[in-house]
């Protein structure tokens, strides 16, 4: 069986014409299928624990939505041998990035998809919350902060042009002390700190070139601080063309284990874990090696 798991909310209603289109297509080739659909928070998660006790050989569970929906499906089906593969129907899809041999158009992907066999993944964990593509903290969350509040006054990119404008200017760096596998890395005031499984952010952006979702570790890249001047014309432009590891202020390491702490007393971090943003007194990331089944 091939279950269809649709978030009709993403991609502003494109998931549905996706899942139409699957749909056809399964019928045509007369594969046995169900559609699911999810209609709020954890929706997804728990419909995948439900898969995951009734998982059969040779089902394979076909997620049309975004990262936002894959994250969820994986917190479900972590440990299940069901497995599951993406077919992008959300606003950024940078999970599906780190699968570059996966075609983009979804009529064109539907067919590679079925013909692969199913292989290992790993995931991560932040204070036990999973996670499969990236956590962060610093410049990149303060831009969705301010973001957030612009989309109340503007639609389209205008939100997110005036998040970038309003952090540069009001951005204040970060203390941390960053220990990746027992030994203390950094200990300074940091711009950006990303935790990876993937590539890819903010529907495109390479922060992490090398990171890969099947190696066993996690890649953590690091922006010291740096001045203003430096960051509009040389930071910035550079990580949208994914430069990041290049420039003299970056760091870059990989690990089992992450620990992240504010060298400030009773500072919060404010954190991004696969788009959704928390608060955290101290981060403490681990690494799941081959946690999850992927056909892609």
């Amino acid at each position: 069986m091939i279950t269809l798991l649709l978030n009709p909310a993403a991609g502003n209603g494109r998931s549905k014409k996706v899942a139409n289109a699957a749909a056809a297509y399964l019928k045509k080739k007369d594969l046995p299928y169900q559609i699911l659909e999810t209609h709020g928070p954890l929706d997804a998660t728990n419909l995948c624990k439900k898969l995951k006790e009734d998982a059969k050989e040779g089902d394979l569970l076909l997620v049309i939505g975004g990262d936002g929906t894959f994250s969820e499906v994986v917190d479900g089906l972590a440990g299940s041998s069901l497995p599951v593969a993406i077919l992008g129907a959300g606003t950024g899809n940078d999970m599906l990035k780190s699968f570059p041999n996966v075609p983009k158009k979804p009529e064109e992907a539907l067919p590679y998809i079925l013909a692969q066999a199913p292989h290992k993944m790993d995931l991560c964990r932040l204070n036990g919350i999973r996670f499969a593509n990236e956590s962060g903290l610093g410049f990149d969350v303060a831009v969705l902060d301010h973001t957030e509040k612009a989309k109340k006054y503007f639609k389209g990119l205008l939100p997110y042009l005036w998040g970038v404008i309003k952090t540069i200017f009001t951005y204040k760096s970060i203390p941390l002390r960053i220990t990746a596998d027992g030994k203390t890395i950094l200990e300074e005031e940091c711009l950006v700190l990303s935790v990876a499984n993937g590539q890819y952010i903010g529907g495109g952006i390479r922060i992490s070139p090398t990171a890969n979702p099947e190696d066993g570790l996690m890649d953590v890249i690091v922006m010291r601080c740096c001045s203003k001047a430096r960051m509009v014309f040389s930071y910035l432009p550079g990580l949208l063309q994914g430069k990041i590891l290049s420039f003299p202020h970056a760091y870059h390491c990989r690990a089992k284990e992450v620990t992240v702490e504010p060298l400030r007393k009773d500072e919060t971090l404010r954190v991004n874990v696969d788009g959704e943003i928390l608060d955290q007194q101290s981060c403490s990331y681990k690494i799941e090696p081959e946690s999850l089944w992927i056909q892609m």
